[in-house]
């Protein structure tokens, strides 16, 4: 919803995506409203209000919390608090998670006559969707612990630690450590045992802030999940 409100840039544009409206506290104030618009448009249900409100509650609080665990974040705490949260266990896309939901929902709308396996088959979708999270998580916190124990054997500092998965996958996951004007870059599969990390250190170039006219979006970038931010310099020859 926030993408349709101008930001005023594009730093910013990406700053405040999922801003105010992936606020719990907004989203739960809102709930009650889309309980009772829907029970408008469907008036047949009006006694069922208390279920709409539930179910209104739930989709809309678990899509911000989903949102939380991508590498980009969101503003979950909303007006208190306006830097993006994030424990990325999920890329931005992930078919695996999705598709068993999606799959179940259609067949559920798809199956009318035969309501109780359209139920049946939405369950197992939710299921498999469910224990695909409690993998994910399981394999993130896995990662993290492999990655920092290969990192302490070689003894490289870093102050902040980022571990997310690959593009479509929970098996390959890209570690970004930052370390002063220093970051650096590796990759590490859940079947790597004890392979070495293939480190790639880069420069930050922070100085280049400095030169940086409009101060608030330059700042800005600071409140990005993990606060990772570089600078590069681009020549511009005309």
């Amino acid at each position: 919803m926030d993408v349709l409100i101008p930001s005023g840039g594009a730093v910013d544009a990406f700053v405040y995506h999922r801003g105010f409206s992936h606020s719990v506290f907004l989203l739960a104030l809102l709930s009650p409203f889309a309980a009772w618009f829907i029970t408008k448009i469907h008036p047949q249900t009006r006694k069922h209000l208390k279920q709409w409100l539930f179910l209104c509650f739930v989709v809309l609080e678990t899509s911000v919390l989903l949102d939380f665990f991508t590498v980009y974040g969101t503003q979950i705490f909303w007006p208190f608090n306006t830097t993006p949260q994030a424990w990325p266990i999920f890329f931005i896309i992930d078919p695996f998670f999705t598709l068993p939901i999606l799959s179940g929902v259609l067949t559920a709308l798809l199956i009318k006559k035969n309501r109780l396996l359209g139920h049946r088959l939405n369950t197992i979708g939710l299921g498999l969707s469910v224990a695909y999270f409690i993998w994910a998580f399981g394999a993130g916190e896995f990662v993290k612990d492999r990655a920092t124990e290969k990192l302490a054997r070689r003894n490289i500092s870093y102050h902040r630690l980022i571990c997310s998965p690959a593009p479509f996958t929970t098996f390959l996951w890209r570690i970004v450590g930052l370390d002063n004007n220093e970051y650096f870059e590796t990759y590490f599969s859940v079947f790597d045992g004890d392979a070495p990390l293939f480190i790639h250190h880069h420069p930050r170039n922070l100085e280049l802030i400095r030169g940086l006219k409009d101060i608030r979006r330059s700042s800005n970038c600071a409140r990005l999940p993990g606060g990772i931010t570089l600078f590069r310099q681009r020549a511009i020859i005309l």
